[in-house]
């Protein structure tokens, strides 16, 4: 059992809550890191945020069924996100749970409509911390070769976004006479 809320929302500038079963067929760690991983994700109901969909669409090459637009500001209350994965140094698989009518999907909400469907693809590590730090001023090559620095030089901290203010925003125009 993982609290989704803790795991993601409390790390990441998204929000991805809800209960999750994560189960693993292999992982192999070296030197503290995983080496492999294998396994599968069966969460839900809860809600994730229309930017973490958006980042995974960009990042992971996923797509929204029917597509969707203007994604980005939604909070989505879903039933169910599942989905396989496996995991090495040349990236990341992902495939997406069967429903009853054969479909592939990973995310449903509450009215059935799938939000993201893949076929299985293999994607960057890169792509995977992309999607969930898109909001970052540092971009850092992430490779065995810079490893040894990223374990002992300091990491600046993700920038979460400023939250929203209810007041409009004032502008201060002054004209000067310039003749």
């Amino acid at each position: 059992s993982v609290d989704l809320d803790r795991l993601v929302s409390a790390q990441f500038p998204h929000k991805l809550s809800g209960p999750a079963d994560v189960a693993f067929s292999r992982l192999e760690f070296e030197e503290g890191r995983i080496r492999r991983a294998a396994g599968w994700l069966d969460a839900g109901p809860g809600t994730i945020s229309g930017g973490l969909i958006a980042a995974a669409q960009q990042s992971l090459h996923l797509r929204t069924h029917p597509p969707a637009a203007n994604i980005d500001a939604e909070i989505r209350r879903y039933t169910r996100l599942a989905f396989g994965f496996e995991l090495d140094e040349e990236g990341l698989r992902q495939s997406g749970a069967c429903d009853s009518e054969g479909t592939v999907l990973m995310l449903e909400d509450e009215s059935q409509t799938r939000l993201l469907d893949r076929h299985t693809h293999l994607t960057p590590i890169a792509s995977l911390i992309r999607m969930m730090a898109p909001v970052s001023e540092v971009h850092v090559p992430a490779a065995k070769e810079t490893d040894a620095l990223l374990r002992v030089l300091p990491l600046p901290s993700i920038k979460r976004p400023a939250p929203e203010s209810d007041a409009a925003p004032q502008a201060r125009v002054r004209f000067s006479d310039s003749r």
